[in-house]
């Protein structure tokens, strides 16, 4: 597609205007790189808890029903609650395979994310496409606030480099979410939305295969 922005201007002041607006944008933009996000208060830190563990509880038991039910309660919540959520590990040393979240807790392992990966295709196949589509983007949205919480986490598998299996049964059930919309009806006619869960799906495959760390990066 090509962008038509009007005839070429030479005239020095356009240029001079030009250079000065993009080294502005080029500040602010390094300024807000380097700045840390906001930290959550505990008040906000037990309300996106006290919100998301009962969601986590539905998806302890994955079928078609309980992802639909998550995915409708996670559309009412504010979006900064997923920035706020802490979420830890536990289980077998060896593995740190049970995710936490309030009293809420979840075996994320690869039982868990396969038999995730097959009721959401389930729910995809009956429902139309902007409904599947908004039930994709609320449970992704879910499982991107898992990653960015386990950059604290401190846990590693004994004996390992490796970290958590929890978190690479979260990082792989999103790629696998993804590929169950690019093979669904859902996403026809939208190449827009095709090219991007593309994108996500590989930057994804590429974060997982540095089992070594817990990347500071959430596509």
């Amino acid at each position: 597609m090509r962008y038509d922005f009007g005839p070429a201007r030479s005239d020095r002041g356009v240029k001079r205007r030009a250079f000065l607006c993009t080294a502005v944008a080029m500040a602010s933009l390094a300024g807000c790189q380097r700045s840390d996000p906001p930290q959550p208060t505990i008040a906000e830190v037990r309300q996106a808890e006290r919100r998301l563990a009962p969601v986590w509880e539905l998806l302890a038991r994955p079928d078609a029903d309980t992802l639909r039910e998550a995915a409708r309660a996670l559309a009412d919540f504010p979006p900064q609650i997923h920035d706020n959520a802490v979420y830890t590990v536990e289980g077998d040393p060896a593995l740190l395979d049970v995710l936490r979240i309030g009293d809420a807790t979840v075996r994320v392992d690869g039982d868990w994310m396969q038999a995730t990966a097959r009721s959401f295709k389930s729910l995809v196949q009956s429902q139309p496409p902007d409904e599947a589509r908004w039930a994709y983007e609320a449970l992704d949205g879910l499982l991107a606030g898992v990653m960015r919480s386990a950059r604290s986490w401190a846990g590693k598998r004994a004996g390992s480099n490796t970290v958590p299996l929890a978190y690479h049964s979260v990082l792989d059930l999103r790629a696998l979410l993804a590929r169950v919309m690019l093979e669904s009806d859902a996403t026809a006619g939208d190449p827009g939305l095709r090219d991007a869960l593309k994108a996500r799906r590989e930057r994804l495959h590429a974060i997982g295969r540095d089992f070594s760390r817990i990347s500071p990066e959430v596509p």
